[in-house]
């Protein structure tokens, strides 16, 4: 995912001693994936916890027994790792409510987070979709809700970044 990039590059970054371009290039790319990893691990975690398993638990599982069954999927520790633990990482990861280097998100983070989760989408339509991999039931092409879904991906782009725009702190150049 694009957080562990992120943060395995973050990880190399210090032990390049040489000053030159390498470096340069690996702390542009690391800091290009800034908004994106907050961007994904916030649409992870957001829809996740608070649509699509509500929605699951409460709207389609009718028996007590699948509802148990559900809740002991939702809660177990891989699925809890992926959609609670991964915007604490992706938090943490930013550095910048925990390091003095601080840098407000522009508009150009935003066009990169956009740009990462349109081609995420195109992946999975054109890749995924065709190989027969189902994910996620909402981003079937054979849904009549598909454009509404497309739509609201685009909207919680530009909602997150203002979200985490007002969050992270404000200083810096």
């Amino acid at each position: 995912t694009i957080l562990m990039i992120r943060h395995g590059l973050s990880v190399i970054v210090p032990f390049l001693h040489s000053p030159g371009s390498a470096k340069h290039a690996i702390r542009t790319v690391v800091e290009a994936l800034r908004f994106p990893t907050l961007l994904s691990a916030t649409i992870t975690t957001v829809i996740w916890n608070f649509v699509i398993g509500p929605m699951i638990l409460f709207g389609f599982l009718k028996d007590e027994k699948q509802r148990k069954k559900f809740i002991e999927y939702f809660a177990n520790f891989r699925m809890t790792n992926l959609h609670v633990f991964n915007i604490v990482l992706a938090i943490m990861n930013d550095g910048s409510i925990f390091v003095s280097n601080k840098r407000m998100l522009r508009d150009s983070d935003l066009v990169v987070g956009s740009f990462f989760i349109l081609m995420y989408l195109f992946w999975y339509y054109l890749i995924l979709d065709r190989l027969g991999i189902h994910l996620y039931a909402i981003f079937s092409p054979r849904t009549p809700f598909v454009g509404l879904y497309w739509i609201t991906a685009v909207a919680l782009c530009f909602g997150f970044h203002r979200f985490w725009k007002s969050i992270l702190p404000n200083s810096g150049p």
